[in-house]
This record gives structure tokens, C-alpha cells and sequence, in this order.
């Protein structure tokens, strides 16, 4: 599932509550709203799916996951969480 795009602090707070209900963060892309549309941003995907035969770690996947908002933020980003 994804979700709609958020402000990075709707997005950072989203990520806590997947954190504490045991979702798994499974990536983190930034989005620019230009001219009524949404536009991916290439250059700002995280992705926590690499390795799928390793056991993830959950709370750092969320951690690592609220350091790349906090470092990716630029005027008028949003970011889409897509979680499980």
C-alpha cells in the first residue's frame, strides 16, 4: 500500500505510527506538485526491499527511512510512503 503524498512531517509522523504498529516501511520516494500534477523526483527514492532472503529489521527500515525525508527535503516536496 501507499499513501497519498505528505508534507515531510505528515510523512515522518506516518513512518512513527507504522513503527509502532509493526508495518514494515518498505520505501520512500519525493514528489514536487508542478502545475496540478505530481512529479517523481529520480534523483530522491529510498528503497528498504533489497535483499528480500535477509531478515529486515523494522524499526531501522522506519529510522533510516525519517533520516531520508529529513535529508531529501526541498521547497514544496512531499513524500509517498509505501509500507505493508
Amino acid at each position: 500500500m501507499e499513501t497519498d503524498p505528505l508534507p515531510p512531517e505528515e510523512a515522518i509522523a506516518f513512518i512513527q505510527d507504522c513503527k509502532r504498529a509493526g508495518l514494515r516501511v518498505l520505501g520512500v520516494e519525493r514528489l514536487f506538485l508542478r502545475q496540478g500534477a505530481y512529479v517523481l523526483d529520480l534523483e530522491a527514492i529510498a528503497d528498504f526491499t533489497m535483499a528480500p532472503d535477509v531478515t529486515r529489521d523494522l524499526e531501522e527500515d522506519a529510522d533510516a527511512a525519517c533520516v531520508f525525508i529529513r535529508s531529501n527535503v526541498k521547497q514544496d516536496s512531499l513524500f509517498l510512503i509505501v509500507f505493508k
